[in-house]
Parts: C-alpha cells; structure tokens; sequence
C-alpha cells in the first residue's frame, strides 16, 4: 500500500463513518442491528488501524528490514487487509439503513413467498402502501391478542449441512435449563397491506350464512372501499363473528385510523394477520420485500 492509498483509504473510511453517524441520528430505518452495528464498528477500527500501520511503515520504510515473507509483503498484505475492511464497512452500511437479505419461516403468503425462500427488504426511510409485501415486528405487548406459543424460540435441524439440499428438516422448540420454552422478545411476520389509513372497512355476510339466526355461526366478507377483498390469486376471503369484532375494535367510524393499517397472507387458509390480532401499528412495519434471492426473481 502506497502512501497516497492509505490516505485515500483513510478519507474514505471517515466518509462511511460520518455517514453512519448521520444516518442513525436521522433514524432512517426502524430496524435496529446490534450485530451490524458491532460488525461495523470492528471492521471501522481494522480499517483505521490497517492505514495508520501502513502510514507508519511507508515514513519508516528505509529503518525496516525485509527479514521474512511478511515483513517483505507488508503492503500488500496492509492493502488487502484495507479494502476488505472497507468493503465490509460498506456492506455493512447497505444493511444497517438500505436493503437487508433475510428468509421465510413461514407459509403464511404462500404461493407468492414459500417457507425457506431467501428474501431482500428494504427499509431506508420506508412507509408502507397498498400491496406492499412488509415485514412486521410483533411483540406481545403490542400484540397481546397472540398467545405464548407463537413466542417460543424454535430451531432447525438439518441432516445435511445445508438445508437447501434436502426437505427432511424438522424445526423445534428450544428449552431452558428448567425445560421451560425459552421466550423471544419479538417475532417477525410477513404480510400484504390490505388496507391503509383513511380506508373505509365493512362487513358483508356471507350467503351460505344469511339464514343463520346465530351470528357466531356466521361467516363475513370483507369489503374495503366497498369492495371485497381478494388476495392476488383472486380468492375471496371469509371472516368468522369473533374475526371481524377483531378488526371492528381497531376501526373509527368504519374507517382505518391514522397510521393504522389491514394486514393479509395470501395465504386465506393458513394466516395469522389482521383477523387475529386486529390493525397494525405503522410503526410495527420494518420494510418491503422488494426481491426473491431464492428462487431467484421478482414479486406479483
């Protein structure tokens, strides 16, 4: 590494810093990373240390001798050692306030998203709209209509090494000491926006059910601006009495409040979403999958 480059290096390694600073100040993103954060801090103080090191050895150059590989390769050594630091400052910029890949643990949005599908979400400065595929932080206090089980931690175990490679995976609760399920803080879901802010949010019954004089019996549609909610594959979805009191409490005059939303699965049959746990906070939104990484390819 030349003297020159270690100072470029340096410049740009104060750049990516100050943007960090800035843009966690700002709050661009509601995600919160402490692992990026921490990856980035340490690939930043390598970074710095990589210059600093290779500044000292190039004003020094004439006093060290070249004893060994090492010491004889020094410099590019120093460079390598710079631009992967950089390049992982960088990376982890992209994923701290931008786009962060993540996966599918669930067969709620099914066949649009599948259980293990490989997914890009983006999350700088996002606010979600009609259609949007989100991600939805869940926790019991802001979710208390979901019982404990959804909470438990699970993990996967694998026969071969990589699970892409074989469908015998079997997923499992993980227990303390005490054999008691061992609770997350916060669960992750993946849904369609249905309905946003200012939406009007009826009820219509079902004809199979009209003639049923119990209304627990009974089964609804859904109706957003007066027309009937249907998911992307055109299926039309049927609420029970205790499901649409759910969304009902979160309504104002029929209407979905200020910053509250209507949250769906494509998957009609297999969901848990807005007509189990009621409206969604617009803050409990983390980002819009914009991307299949695998399979690769788009959304519908």
């Amino acid at each position: 590494m030349t003297l020159k480059k270690a100072y470029q290096t340096l410049i740009i390694t104060v750049i990516l810093m100050m943007l960090t600073i800035i843009l966690y100040a700002l709050r661009v993103t509601r995600l919160k990373l402490d692992w990026g954060m921490t990856g980035f801090v340490i690939s930043a103080i390598l970074s710095v240390f990589s210059v600093v090191f290779a500044i000292h050895q190039n004003k020094h150059q004439n006093e060290i001798k070249e004893t060994n590989w090492i010491s004889s390769h020094r410099f590019e050594i120093l460079d390598w050692f710079s631009f992967l630091s950089v390049s992982l400052m960088g990376i982890f910029v992209l994923f701290l306030f931008f786009i962060l890949p993540s996966d599918v643990s669930q067969g709620s949005m099914t066949p649009t998203l599948e259980d293990g599908n490989r997914i890009v979400v983006y999350h700088f400065n996002y606010e979600p709209e009609l259609n949007d595929i989100v991600i939805i932080k869940i926790t019991q206090e802001e979710f208390p209509e979901l019982n404990d089980t959804y909470f438990y931690k699970k993990k996967t175990t694998c026969p071969l090494i990589f699970k892409f490679l074989n469908d015998d995976c079997i997923t499992t609760i993980v227990y303390d000491r005490n054999y008691q399920p061992i609770m997350l803080d916060a669960i992750y879901f993946v849904k369609r926006v249905a309905g946003v802010e200012g939406d009007q949010v009826t009820f219509i019954e079902a004809l199979d059910y009209a003639d049923d004089f119990s209304d627990i019996n009974k089964k609804y549609f859904i109706a957003i601006n007066d027309t009937i909610y249907q998911n992307p594959y055109d299926e039309v979805y049927e609420l029970t009495y205790q499901q649409k009191a759910i969304i009902e409490e979160g309504l104002v005059n029929q209407k979905l409040p200020e910053n509250k939303l209507l949250v769906f699965g494509d998957n009609k049959n297999n969901s848990t979403d807005s007509k189990n746990f009621g409206v969604v906070e617009n803050d409990s939104i983390m980002g819009k999958v914009i991307f299949k990484l695998s399979p690769f390819g788009g959304l519908s």
